[in-house]
């Protein structure tokens, strides 16, 4: 299939909770995957993993494909377009040879003439910069303290970051501070200052409401966090601390969130590790015995299946014990008993 593929850092939180034997499994079977397009063999836990990843793998797949096709194309259109243009100038040329009498000094310039002018004048204005990239490497910024800057003065990245680590210890925030302003939050901080239309101002006005909130600093359900990157990676995360959605409000006018609400919490929408939804498996009670009896048939009969594959397959012989002696498969009436 493909010679390399991508992972991303956001996939960390899906594998955090594996050991170091289900990373291996997990990390051979991408490899397999993506060289041959072959799926192996996984025990359940490390099978959910794969799939998130493994859906990425095929969305990359496909984009690529894509873009190939329409590069095929664009070359396709620009060939024929080529081959047009000369077979005019060939007949536009007559055969009488008194022609040449009128032909003026500079002739390569007309009989040699293709279509590779116009190609290079469009290269030229697609490597002009942009309207938008102009105001944006110029912008107009302000400086802390509410003073105005030289048009032609850049985007003071370290003077945000400092803010930011300075309102950090002011406020004693649980939110992380900034190590390092790297080349991504400059470009995270730039968008942001565009959205603003260049009243940098508002960038230290959302970290003072970011700073004050004491949702955003871990006093949720969830103990989420807010961090740099979740508020200036993304324009809708940014406009909702600017408009006070994570804002205090009063004791007495506390009240069940709404489902609108929820919706913009992001601890709420934001879906949990594999190793979180093992621990929740773990310490918290079902709703019902059925309930928790449904999940646990589901994995079984998945570890049942791999054995018929492969006789030989430890992770599910290993997961199917811990079911007998749990008492799990008397109780769900499923006939399988451990090797002795």
């Amino acid at each position: 299939m493909n010679d390399s593929f991508i992972l991303y850092t956001s996939d960390y939180q899906l594998i955090e909770g594996l050991t170091d034997e289900q990373l291996g499994q997990l990390t051979r079977a991408l490899f397999i995957y993506a060289r041959d397009g072959e799926v192996i063999n996984l025990e359940p836990v490390v099978r959910m993993a794969f799939v998130f990843v493994k859906d990425k793998i095929d969305r990359n797949q496909q984009k690529y494909q894509k873009k190939c096709e329409r590069n095929r194309e664009n070359i396709r259109k620009r060939w024929n377009k080529s081959n047009t243009n000369n077979t005019k100038e060939n007949e536009r040329i007559p055969n009488d040879t008194s022609v040449y009498e009128r032909i003026p000094n500079d002739t390569t310039r007309y009989l040699y003439d293709s279509d590779s002018d116009s190609d290079a004048s469009k290269l030229a204005d697609n490597n002009k910069p942009s309207k938008e990239g102009i105001q944006s490497a110029s912008v107009k910024t302000e400086a802390p303290g509410g003073g105005k800057v030289s048009k032609s003065q850049k985007i003071d990245y370290a003077a945000v970051k400092e803010y930011w680590n300075r309102k950090h210890d002011e406020t004693k925030s649980a939110m992380p501070p900034i190590t390092l302003m790297t080349e991504n939050r400059k470009v995270m901080v730039k968008a942001r200052v565009r959205q603003c239309k260049g009243d940098v101002k508002t960038l230290y006005r959302v970290i003072d409401i970011a700073m004050a909130s004491d949702f955003m600093n871990g006093n949720n359900k969830h103990g989420w966090l807010g961090k740099f990157d979740w508020i200036f990676g993304n324009e809708q995360n940014f406009a909702k601390v600017l408009e006070g959605n994570f804002n205090n409000e009063p004791a007495a006018s506390q009240q069940p969130q709404s489902a609108a609400v929820k919706a913009q919490d992001p601890a709420a929408t934001a879906r949990p590790s594999i190793g979180e939804l093992y621990e929740q498996a773990k310490h918290q009670q079902p709703a019902s015995q059925q309930s928790q009896d449904s999940k646990f048939r589901w994995v079984i009969q998945q570890n049942l299946e791999d054995l018929k594959k492969n006789p030989n397959n430890k992770p599910a012989k290993d997961s199917l014990t811990r079911y007998y002696e749990r008492g799990v498969l008397q109780r769900l009436g499923i006939d399988w008993k451990p090797e002795k």
